[in-house]
């Protein structure tokens, strides 16, 4: 039957997406033994004493480290929790940069070539007064011009510049912020590394009153977020994780009073009599409807990821996977809705009937109505619309646009 036929398809295409993934996972193992990155020579150590600035974390915790493991460590780097001050330091580190760059000596900028213009920056151009398109096209201004705006904008803006002025106590920050529980240590061979957490895994190491575990890294350093570090309970963690999911039920909200309920109660109340059905702009209508669920979860989904601060990118991704698909699933569920209740009322203005002459309005069980022919037809119809275009071809062709 064809719900045997579902049942087999769905378990087939659940298993091989499991065997999918296995193999994924084994050809990265595979490739991971055969090459040496960063991670291969970090170690994690977990249980830091909460210390601040005032004293020598690193260069303890390196000693210690060796002393314990027999190991030479090249150097300890510790997640210092900054939240507080993650502004100013990293407008500080931006400035050091600069000011070093500087140092190293001038160097000769050479002219790139103009870039040519897109249509739509042309059409804007000759849609503008010749007054103002100076203003638009990069680089058209003079000296003497730039300098009159910067004058013009200081004056408009003091406080902004007397803002950008204000010093910074740097070295009471810096002294003033504190460890967070976690730090990597590096050493000089992949072996020396696994030699450090065998000699340490059972007994730990003692620092400050703690006992320290040390375990080999499981991320690459690009994957850590050093300014989510910081010195929070679960508690908090478990909240913000909530607020996020309420974040994201709000996004689902907005969409079907938004988007939604306004394309169904179209749908719902059209008179489909006489097999009379909505035209072109319905149809379109729909697939938008799709598109703009599946926008706005990107954007809700991703922000909420982002704003639960994970420290590993990993963890975050997974957020953002586990989220979307919830998102997926609720849409997915309210379309089949939808797209059910739509088609009975076709059918029936359709006076539709079943292999034996039934009409279909006359059936009174869910699965007599949902496995006759007519509205096998018509689901089967709005599935290829919901997946083409509005699914697998819309979305791609908006993504260069909405990005560039």
């Amino acid at each position: 039957t064809k719900i045997d036929f579902v049942v087999a398809a769905y378990l087939l295409t659940f298993l091989a997406c499991l065997a999918f993934g296995v193999r994924q996972l084994r050809i990265f193992q595979k490739v991971d033994m055969q090459n040496s990155t960063h991670k291969d020579y970090a170690a994690r150590v977990r249980n830091l004493p909460l210390m601040d600035g005032t004293e020598p974390v690193e260069e303890e915790l390196k000693r210690r480290l060796e002393d314990a493991t027999g190991q030479k460590v090249v150097g300890v780097s510790v997640c210092w929790d900054f939240q507080e001050h993650e502004d100013e330091l990293l407008e500080l580190i931006e400035s050091k940069l600069v000011e070093k760059d500087e140092k190293m000596g001038p160097t000769t900028v050479q002219a790139d070539a103009p870039e040519p213009e897109s249509f739509f920056a042309r059409m804007e151009r000759s849609m503008l007064a010749a007054e103002a398109e100076r203003v638009v096209v990069k680089g058209e201004m003079t000296e003497e011009e730039r300098q009159t705006a910067s004058r013009e904008a200081q004056a408009a803006n003091p406080e902004e510049m007397i803002e950008e002025c204000k010093e910074v106590d740097v070295v009471g920050i810096l002294k003033s912020i504190k460890t967070c529980p976690d730090a990597y240590a590096i050493f000089e061979t992949e072996a020396a590394r696994d030699a450090a957490v065998d000699a340490v895994q059972s007994a730990g190491v003692e620092f400050h009153g703690n006992v320290l575990k040390l375990n080999a890294s499981r991320v690459e350093p690009q994957t850590v977020n050093w300014r989510n570090c910081a010195n929070t309970d679960l508690v908090v963690k478990a909240k913000r994780v909530a607020m996020g999911f309420c974040i994201m039920l709000a996004g689902l909200g907005l969409w079907v009073v938004a988007f939604y309920l306004p394309y169904a109660w179209f749908t719902l109340t059209f008179n489909y009599s006489y097999g009379q059905e909505p035209g072109f702009v319905a149809g379109m209508t729909f697939s938008m409807v799709v598109v703009a669920g599946n926008a706005l979860m990107y954007l809700v989904c991703s922000e909420v990821a982002d704003r639960t601060r994970f420290i590993y990118v990993d963890d975050r991704e997974v957020c953002y996977m586990l989220l979307y698909c919830f998102a997926c699933v609720f849409n997915v569920a309210l379309d089949l809705i939808t797209t059910y209740m739509v088609a009975y009322r076709i059918n029936v203005g359709l006076r539709m009937k079943t292999y034996d002459g039934t009409l279909l309005e006359n059936l009174q069980q869910f699965s007599d109505r949902f496995e006759s022919y007519a509205m096998q037809r018509t689901l089967a119809n709005n599935l290829y619309a919901y997946a083409f275009p509005a699914t697998f071809l819309i979305p791609f062709l908006i993504e260069p646009v909405a990005t560039i």
